[in-house]
């Protein structure tokens, strides 16, 4: 787009899907990070905070900068307009030139801007305009490098390392901010090694498999609640089974058991109404602490 005093102004070509991708993503590590919340892991909270500020940093890297170009200068600045900085055409260690780059994952056409320390790196897939301002380039005069490539993959681009870094400090204050939040509600929960008692008839038993291998339970008088067992703890308990017509019939089924569960951990599940909030996962299900049949 040509300004009205002569000036190029590039046109950002966002990807909507990738960026709807990425959005997901930090979308996701953000549930987790809810769910590590209301199960008070520390270990939960780093990784899905850790997730959240690198696909941040991705999701923020698709903003593009804008280039206003001159016959006197290039002006760079952020997808809001802040200054960034300027490139002076009349520097005489200006220089320019266009590559085609192909690898295993990526064809892409791509600018390069040099001037002095300075780096501007613009692609084809990035801006609508991109032929214009190649063609703008070709018109103005300043000089060719075909050693350009080897610059690009080299160094810092500057103005981009400007931004990166802002854009970094942000989600580390976020990350820092998020953790020292955990931290505060997390506070508030208790480990007294208390249990409290169900005690019923085994209504239904499910087996996870996978990597992170569990058993489920589930008794008639309290049909809204799953009781969980890791695999590793008791193989013997529901692994056994008979088999009449074909059908797999644990031992266990129908047979009366009491479990213990953490008491702190149900007040907190149930009596925290921020975690009641937070608990959209594990509403329901609880971790055996104990267990004794009862026939």
């Amino acid at each position: 787009m040509i300004t009205d005093n002569k000036t190029l102004v590039s046109e950002g070509n966002t990807n909507f899907w990738e960026v709807l991708g990425i959005s997901f993503f930090v979308l996701l590590f953000l549930l987790f990070y809810t769910q590590a919340i209301v199960a008070a892991s520390w270990i939960g909270a780093i990784f899905s905070l850790t997730g959240f500020v690198i696909f941040t940093n991705i999701l923020f890297g698709f903003l593009n900068k804008v280039y206003y170009f001159s016959k006197k200068n290039i002006v760079i600045a952020e997808c809001n307009n802040d200054f960034m900085g300027e490139i002076d055409c009349d520097d005489s260690t200006v220089f320019w030139n266009e590559y085609f780059e192909v690898s295993k994952w990526r064809k892409n056409y791509f600018l390069i801007i040099v001037s002095g320390n300075k780096k501007i790196v613009i692609s084809q897939k990035r801006y609508k305009n991109y032929d214009e301002i190649v063609n703008y380039f070709n018109c103005s005069g300043l000089p060719k490098d075909s050693t350009l490539r080897d610059v690009y993959f080299s160094g810092q681009n500057e103005f981009y390392s400007k931004l990166e870094n802002r854009i970094l400090m942000f989600s580390l204050l976020l990350f820092l901010l998020l953790l020292i939040t955990f931290r505060f509600i997390v506070s508030d929960k208790k480990d007294t090694g208390t249990e409290m008692y169900f005690t019923g008839k085994i209504k239904k038993i499910t087996i996870t498999h996978g990597r992170n291998r569990s058993h489920h339970l589930q008794l008639y008088n309290y049909p809204a609640f799953e009781f969980n067992l890791k695999y590793s703890e008791d193989i013997a308990l529901f692994d056994k089974y008979n088999y009449y017509d074909g059908n797999k019939i644990y031992t266990n089924l129908n047979k009366k058991i009491r479990i213990g569960i953490s008491k702190d951990d149900y007040d907190w599940k149930t009596k925290n109404k921020l975690i009641r909030c937070l608990n959209i996962i594990d509403k329901n299900r609880w971790g055996i602490e104990e267990y004794k049949m009862l026939e």
